[in-house]
């Protein structure tokens, strides 16, 4: 815990600048002063030189009004024609030459040439030399007064912050720095490539040797609440870390990282408060690209990085993971003292104001908030993240002003492809410093802007930028702007290299559009399908993975050509995330259907699946989300949202779930070779029945949502038994990284011991292994198979069940064994009890 606590004198020292005592105010007036004459009676004092204290009275001085004179009408402002004139000769070289051609032909003609036009070259190379000299000029005064606009002050000694840093380096900084460790590591995962099964941190030491500032200057004029320190460093730790590359499941390459090497311009901000410690949060940012350096080689027998381009790509990886972590905008934020940091983004109070900046212009207005981070991912909040240069890097800032009128509406607008802005909507065309606020400035792209409106409604509390580049889960509190006014999909790099991203905000109408539809006829209107994520898919491929992408359509069963919406193709995968939603125009009467398929490189795509749905008992306004099985394949599960933004039943009662039709058709040879990819026959269509007069109801549940229920399951309360078979992978390898695959075990559980034989005629005396479960822990993975760990202090066993019933039964049993075991007293404190109450007895006894 830090606390400061310097004198005047060594504030003044370190480069603050605090409030000095104000004096009487002055009349700055422009009136004459007329002194006040002194009587002759009164004696004149000596002059007597005195100190002068640190805050002196301001001598009164006695001013005469002069008349107030008729106000002068002033004349037109701004140069006269005259005046743009000259100042258009003086600037433009080659306008001067061509005046003076015709002036030295004439001369030529009466003086002589010999004359005129060695005179003409001179005066010429002497107005360019002279223009050259006043441009050279003007480039150094702007240069100059971008300086004085930086609000920097002189550099200043550095001694007492090296010592600070020191001193507490080895004590609080790594445990501060560990959660940023694990959100590299996060990082890293999120942007390892798809043909990689896992990327991660291992160990980590931060080492001894703390950050040198070679030099710090501070700001002019310092916020009241928080005070910046901007210092250039150099830093060279001691410092190793251990990279994990897992190429395939179940074979690990280590590879140490060392030597590493940070030079830049940090800024440190300290948020100031009246309480112990005064600073309670601080963060850390760098102003700019910072140098980067490092070392890698590998652990082990294996060298991973003498294949061709592995190191390159994994240099290339590692400085991508950090760097937008730690450049303005991203800030590392940590506490002085006890608490958490908590994020200004999550107060839940209006927002009165936004404004979109640009990186470039090094610092978000004052008294706004920038959104630096991608709401539950470590990406940068980057509105077109993902584009390469000259792509502009912009931001979306907001302010809370407690009298400003609260925002309650937003819409993304792309008026080349017929988007209105909507009525008493302010569309943002400009950043506060007058560059664009096109969110797709610097691409080839069509003009895309954000408008915000302030009519009566709820107000908008939050705001964020959602990527779905990357598989996360987002904040239920959010709500994705993903319609424009027209019903185009509002994703704000549609058309451009940069990643799929919307705006999403917290409070508000929770509309799609970011403001309520008016619904104008209950039959027909706006259909949103979000595709979230798909579990357990069928492999298609030789590699056991499929490369999943699904097909929408809208129609009546009956039609022979409809308009089709495809999404991404999610390469290597059988749990892919896609996180994308869909627009379309549709009735109560039509049907969605969802075809899923494996994308092949070399002839006609793999059919893995479809699902049918009915409109008919949609809700207006109202989302459905729920896992639906595939049907004309033996597995596989997509999880959907379904919205009616403004049609279908009236909004009264609870939410029910999609009733899914009954698909039929063929996926076998023949529909292969015909083309057809596993089509049905059309049926006639009845209200409230499926196309076989059936309704789907199949009680299989992803192994995902199983696991996920598990985990929130309490435990029980008195000890279980239970015996069975139980897949279990080797505690040892024989090569190392390289297990030998899962065996097949007979598990014995009675109460807080577990027991593994190698078949149940195995006597008790023949075990091939047990462990105790106190202080034990059993979690499980979000793979496609039933598996779970049990971590102990003496080993780790990895186990796997064939079915959901065995998986249940099993977590939950060894879930609550675990448990009471905690509470029962191992031997040794049961001793330990019993002599302490013999001495308690004999002392009694005494």
């Amino acid at each position: 815990r830090l606390q400061i606590d310097i004198d005047q004198k060594e504030r003044r020292s370190c480069g603050h600048f605090f409030s000095m005592p104000a004096a009487d105010p002055i009349d700055t007036s422009t009136e004459p002063l007329v002194s006040k004459e002194i009587p002759a009676d009164v004696p004149a004092e000596p002059l007597v030189s005195k100190e002068v204290p640190q805050a002196v009275a301001v001598e009164e001085k006695v001013v005469v009004k002069e008349p107030a004179k008729e106000p002068v009408k002033e004349g037109p402002k701004g140069p006269s024609m005259m005046q743009k004139v000259t100042t258009l000769l003086k600037e433009n070289v080659f306008l001067q030459h061509i005046l003076l051609v015709p002036l030295v032909i004439l001369l030529t003609y009466f003086i002589g040439g010999i004359i005129i036009w060695p005179i003409f070259l001179a005066a010429s190379v002497f107005l360019s030399v002279k223009s050259i000299r006043k441009r050279k000029q003007d480039v150094y005064e702007a240069f100059v007064a971008s300086l004085e606009e930086d609000n920097i002050d002189d550099v200043q000694e550095v001694a007492w912050l090296n010592q600070i840093v020191t001193k507490y380096w080895i004590s609080c900084v790594p445990a501060l720095v560990k959660p940023h460790i694990d959100g590299v590591s996060k990082t890293l995962t999120d942007s390892k490539p798809a043909f990689i099964h896992k990327l991660e941190i291992g160990k980590w030491t931060f080492g001894k040797k703390g950050p040198r500032f070679s030099q710090i200057r501070t700001t002019k004029e310092p916020d009241a609440s928080k005070y910046v320190l901007d210092g250039e460093l150099t830093f060279v730790p001691d410092f190793s870390l251990e990279l994990r590359i897992e190429p395939v499941k179940l074979i690990v390459v280590k590879i140490l990282l060392t030597d590493v090497v940070f030079k830049g311009r940090l800024r440190i901000r300290f948020n100031l408060n009246k309480e112990s410690p005064n600073a309670s949060i601080v963060s850390v940012c760098f102003v700019g690209d910072p140098l980067i350096e490092f070392s890698i080689r590998p652990m082990g027998s294996v060298d991973m990085l003498s294949l061709p381009k592995v190191y390159e790509w994994l240099n290339e990886t590692i400085i991508n993971a950090i760097k937008p972590l730690m450049v303005w905008p991203q800030k590392l934020q940590f506490t002085l003292g006890q608490g958490e940091v908590v994020s200004e983004h999550s107060i839940d109070e209006p927002i009165t104001d936004i404004a979109i900046i640009d990186k470039d212009e090094l610092s978000e207005p004052p008294g706004y908030l920038i959104v630096e981070k991608a709401l539950n991912s470590a990406l940068p909040a980057a509105i077109n993240h993902g584009n390469p240069p000259p792509a502009k890097e912009l931001y979306l800032t907001y302010r809370r002003a407690p009298a400003g009128e609260p925002i309650t509406g937003l819409a993304v607008v792309c008026p080349s492809q017929g988007d209105v802005v909507p009525e008493g909507f302010t569309m943002i065309e400009k950043t506060p410093n007058g560059l664009s606020a096109n969110l797709n400035a610097g691409t080839k792209a069509p003009e895309v802007f954000l408008c915000y409106g302030k009519h009566p409604g709820p107000p908008i509390t939050g705001l964020g930028i959602m990527n779905i580049s990357k598989a996360v889960t987002f904040d239920d509190s959010y709500t994705r702007l993903d319609i424009t006014p027209s019903g185009k999909l509002a994703n704000i790099n549609a058309g451009t290299n940069g990643d799929p991203s919307f705006f999403a905000y917290r409070g508000g109408s929770k509309s799609f559009l970011g403001y309520p539809l008016l619904v104008t006829n209950p039959e027909r209107g706006m259909l949103r399908v979000g595709l979230i994520e798909g579990s357990d898919l069928k492999a298609a491929d030789v590699c056991g993975t499929s490369d999943p992408y699904c097909v929408f359509t809208v129609g009546p069963l009956d039609a022979k050509k409809l308009p089709k919406q495809k999404s991404s193709v999610i390469e290597y995968t059988l749990n892919p995330v896609w996180n994308e939603s869909f627009v379309f125009e549709a009735s109560v009467e039509d049907i969605l259907t969802i075809n899923l398929y494996d994308k092949d490189v070399v002839g006609s795509d793999d059919f893995l699946g479809r699902i049918q749905v009915p409109l008919n008992t949609l809700m207006c306004g109202m989302t459905v989300e729920q896992w639906i099985p595939l049907q004309l394949v033996s597995k596989g599960f997509l999880r959907l949202t379904f919205t009616a933004v403004n049609f279908g039943l009236p909004a009264e009662g609870e939410v029910k779930a999609v009733e899914v039709l009954e698909c039929q058709g063929s996926t076998g040879m023949f529909s292969k070779l015909t083309g057809s990819k596993g089509g049905i026959k059309p049926v006639p269509f009845m209200r409230g029945t499926s196309s076989s007069g059936v309704i789907r109801n199949k009680t299989a549940r992803p192994i995902k949502v199983v696991k996920q229920e598990i985990k929130v399951k309490p435990p029980g309360t008195e000890f279980i038994s239970l015996s069975g078979h139980v897949e279990k992978l080797p505690t040892k390898s024989v090569m190392i990284g390289i297990s030998q695959g899962w065996q097949r075990r007979w598990f014995v559980l009675h109460e807080h011991k577990l027991s593994y034989y190698r078949s149940s005629k195995d006597a008790a005396s023949h075990t091939l292994g047990s462990v105790g479960l106190k202080n034990a822990t059993i979690d499980t993975d979000e793979e496609n198979e039933f598996t779970f760990n049990v971590k102990t202090k003496a080993k780790t066993i990895q186990c796997k069940v064939s079915n959901e019933e065995e998986f249940v039964e099993w977590y939950h049993a060894l879930k609550t064994n675990i448990a009471l075991s905690d509470n029962v007293k191992s031997r040794f404190e049961q001793s330990e009890v019993d002599e302490n109450s013999e001495d308690d007895l004999a002392t009694a006894e005494a």
